[in-house]
């Protein structure tokens, strides 16, 4: 009997060590944030951005109504805005045709 008590203590307190790095984890994590295009406010662009390394970002920005992809690096060291590529039509790209619009 005093063995399988033993046994339960370790399981316990092993999970509880899981439990309080994976709570410890999560607060340490950076946050993510979303916003969604409204059409009803006349939004007629999409941006996301993200990283080539650590010195440049990029930002992508969706013309909707031309249905095309425009590219931007973004260097904050060198303060300065470079566009990386705007020939990218969307129905190009994705097979498709301006009549499904």
């Amino acid at each position: 009997m005093k063995n399988d008590t033993n046994i339960i203590i370790v399981l316990l307190i092993a999970a509880a060590c899981i439990l309080g790095a994976m709570a410890i984890g999560s607060f340490n994590a950076d946050k993510a944030y979303a916003a969604s295009a409204d059409r009803t406010a006349g939004s007629d662009y999409i941006m996301i951005n993200g990283a080539i390394s650590d010195s440049i970002d990029l930002l992508y920005v969706i013309d909707v109504p031309n249905r095309k992809l425009l590219a931007y690096a973004i260097n904050p060291v060198r303060n300065t805005v470079t566009v990386v590529d705007n020939r990218v039509r969307l129905s190009t790209a994705f097979g498709t045709s301006s009549a499904g619009r």
